[in-house]
């Protein structure tokens, strides 16, 4: 039985950017344009009056800006929303990502052609599918919970349970950027571990989210480098569409070479088979929020290389994939919450 098709609504005051995204969603087999606003106030009710399974928001509007949209979209009738806006502004950064805090799913550039809008609008069907919850009320109810974890694994909070380690590896992907700023927000100046980053974002952002995040972690942020080396309390990020690996002696590598892991690059993947190869024991992995199962194959390395392993729990994701599939791998010694992220990243760095 054929699926139905994704009703996609565009809320933005580009024509160019209309009509270049309704010939596209015409020319797909997969997704229909619901309707189309010009400013965010339009787009609020549109989305109230059409239900629409995604939504493609710009930021700078007339009336209402997107960022006032996504607010209000969010508390009353919650629905999977992605910024799409141009990456060459300087204000981007904090934009774009308090947009993201405020409940939007991702961050795209806006398309060049029809190339591009095609692919943008397979992105949308793929947000489509996020469950989405109200930020204040009337959220829509969650008709399928996720299925509970077989084996409950131990708490990383009992006697014992955590040693300090001297990396921290991440795979993260959609709903990531809030849950990074909340994670390296709570890092003291002299935290004990490096900090390796994959997380999923179009390119052109990652410069934006290095930007963003270093306003209020408590360690510096960089965009990873070849040959640069993994130092105690810096954070490293992988720049879009280049994989991030750790060598022996704990250089980095970036690569822009190797073909796509899981249909990611850079991979979680790759980070942490990099990472079990290089630190084994030393080292401890997260997969965390996500659409996919990227990073979960890498996850399973590491731990049985003897490192420490954690995978977020169904009900604080904002995308139950990547870390759903770690724990149907058994490859995470620990389930952690949202709530609990902070203070397990701390202790696993000595603080």
């Amino acid at each position: 039985m054929k699926s139905k098709p994704v009703r996609i609504l565009l809320v933005d005051d580009s024509e160019i950017f209309l009509d270049l995204m309704a010939k596209a969603i015409q020319a797909s087999d997969k997704a229909v344009l619901a309707g189309v606003a010009r400013n965010g106030e339009e787009g609020v009710s549109q989305v109230k009056a059409l239900e629409p399974d995604v939504v493609s928001m710009d930021i700078h509007m007339p009336v209402m800006d997107g960022l006032e949209a996504i607010e209000r979209i969010m508390a009353d009738t919650p629905t999977p929303i992605a910024v799409i806006t141009a990456a060459d502004s300087s204000e981007i950064a904090g934009i774009s990502f308090r947009a993201i805090g405020d409940g939007a799913l991702d961050v795209l550039g806006k398309p060049a052609g029809t190339r591009e809008a095609k692919s943008l609008v397979h992105r949308l069907c793929l947000l489509s599918r996020v469950r989405t919850r109200s930020r204040t009320r009337n959220a829509r109810p969650v008709t399928s919970p996720p299925r509970p974890v077989a084996k409950a694994p131990r708490s990383w909070r009992d006697p014992g349970a955590l040693a300090p380690v001297d990396l921290i590896a991440i795979a993260i992907s959609t709903g990531g950027p809030p849950l990074l700023e909340k994670i390296l927000r709570g890092l003291p100046a002299d935290f004990g571990a490096g900090v390796a980053i994959v997380q999923h974002v179009s390119p052109g952002f990652d410069t934006h989210l290095v930007e963003w995040l270093s306003h209020t972690a408590g360690i510096p942020v960089r965009l990873a480098e070849s040959d640069r080396r993994i130092e105690k309390g810096v954070a490293w990020i992988a720049p879009a569409n280049r994989h991030l690996e750790v060598r022996m002696g704990g250089r980095l590598r970036i690569d822009g070479e190797r073909e796509r892991v899981s249909g990611h690059r850079p991979s979680g993947t790759v980070l942490l088979e990099s990472v079990a190869r290089a630190y084994g024991s030393r080292a401890a992995g997260l997969v965390l929020t996500g659409m996919g199962e990227d990073g979960a194959q890498g996850l399973l390395a590491l731990r049985r290389a003897g490192g420490i392993t954690a995978a977020q729990d169904a009900a604080s994701s904002a995308v139950d994939g990547m870390p759903k599939s770690a724990r149907e791998l058994d490859a995470a010694d620990f389930v952690v919450s949202l709530a609990e992220l902070p203070d397990y990243v701390r202790a696993l760095g000595g603080a």
